[in-house]
C-alpha cells in the first residue's frame, strides 16, 4: 500500500503550465462585472470534507456519490471501498452546503501534464 500523507496529492515541484478552463473564465470575468460568455451547460462539482477517514479506506479505488433531495437541504452518501477487501465499503454521510461565492477547482494530472479548471 502507498503511504498516504497530506501532501501525497500535490504535483511535483516545479512550474507547470495551467489551461484555465470556462468556469474559471466566467468567475474571473463576474469578478471585474463583464457579462460572462454564453454558456450551453454548467457542470456541477462535489468537495467532501471528512471529519474522520479510516486508514483503510482505498483512495486508489473509485467511490460513487448519491445527492438526494430531503425537506430542509440535499442528503449526501459517499461510498468508499476498502484496502482490506473489495466487498468492504466506508459509508459517509452527510449534507450540501452551499459554496463559496468564488470557488475554483484545478484538476492536474501530473502524468499527462494536462491540467483543467
Amino acid at each position: 500500500m502507498a503511504e498516504r500523507t497530506a501532501s501525497s496529492w500535490m504535483p511535483r515541484q516545479g512550474r507547470h503550465s495551467v489551461t484555465v478552463g470556462p468556469s474559471l473564465q466566467r468567475t474571473l470575468k463576474a469578478r471585474k462585472n463583464e457579462p460572462p460568455p454564453n454558456a450551453k451547460h454548467e457542470r456541477h462539482y462535489y468537495a467532501f470534507r471528512y471529519q474522520f477517514m479510516p486508514e483503510s479506506v482505498d483512495l486508489a479505488k473509485p467511490g460513487t456519490a448519491q445527492v438526494r433531495k430531503g425537506e430542509e437541504h440535499k442528503n449526501v452518501n459517499l461510498q468508499r471501498g476498502s484496502v482490506n477487501s473489495d466487498d468492504e465499503i466506508h459509508q459517509f454521510h452527510g449534507v450540501e452546503t452551499a459554496s463559496k461565492e468564488w470557488d475554483c477547482i484545478l484538476i492536474y494530472d501530473e502524468d499527462s501534464k494536462v491540467s483543467k479548471s
